[in-house]
């Protein structure tokens, strides 16, 4: 979206981006109550949904502080952008801890 020449594609990324988000966060909170014990599954979900809306908070600060060094919105965006696929990349190269998560 950073990259975008006009604004018909940052709405295609804002779709992309939203779609992404509806199918992932439904998956994740079920894949981690999974391996939650059933009586602790009330305050694992309370704690999922804090930490959901405190990172929404804090992005729009962090994005802010990045484009007030970068020089704006876009670049803030692009830098954002390289930095997760930076740590998606050395995430994936971590040891895996699959035997710990349940299978579904």
């Amino acid at each position: 979206m950073g990259l975008a020449p006009n604004t018909a594609m940052v709405v295609v990324g804002g779709v992309v981006t939203s779609a992404g988000g509806g199918i992932l966060l439904p998956t994740l909170l079920t894949w981690v109550l999974g391996a939650m014990p059933f009586e602790e599954r009330g305050r694992g979900t309370g704690a999922w949904t804090g930490s959901l809306f405190i990172g929404q908070f804090l992005s729009a600060l962090v994005i802010l502080a990045i484009g007030t060094v970068t020089g704006g919105l876009s670049s803030a965006l692009v830098v954002a952008g390289v930095l997760t696929l930076v740590l998606a990349v050395v995430a994936a190269r971590l040891p895996s801890v699959r035997h710990s998560i349940p299978a579904f």
